[in-house]
């Protein structure tokens, strides 16, 4: 691909650890900033068949966030009974 810019924002090659996800958004962020002063057009992604496309209902994201915050309070008393043994 030829590309007619030659003040792209680079990939950095990060690794695993603490700061790594702010980074990747950071590095998103930045590539998202280049993209829109430079009035850059994007291609549009769209789904070929909607029928394949998971349903959710507004109603259903609550449960959702229901189950993770169980599942997050049930990590926590894992990590408190093996410090208490």
């Amino acid at each position: 691909m030829n590309l007619q810019y030659d003040d792209v924002p680079r990939y950095k090659q990060r690794r695993v650890g603490d700061n790594k996800c702010k980074l990747d958004v950071d590095d998103i962020m930045v590539m998202m900033e280049y993209v829109d002063l430079k009035k850059i057009a994007m291609p549009d992604f769209v789904a070929k068949n909607i029928r394949q496309l998971p349903s959710v209902n507004p109603t259903d994201v609550d449960t959702y966030m229901l189950a993770e915050s169980v599942g997050d309070v049930k990590a926590k008393v894992v990590e408190m009974q093996s410090d208490w043994y």
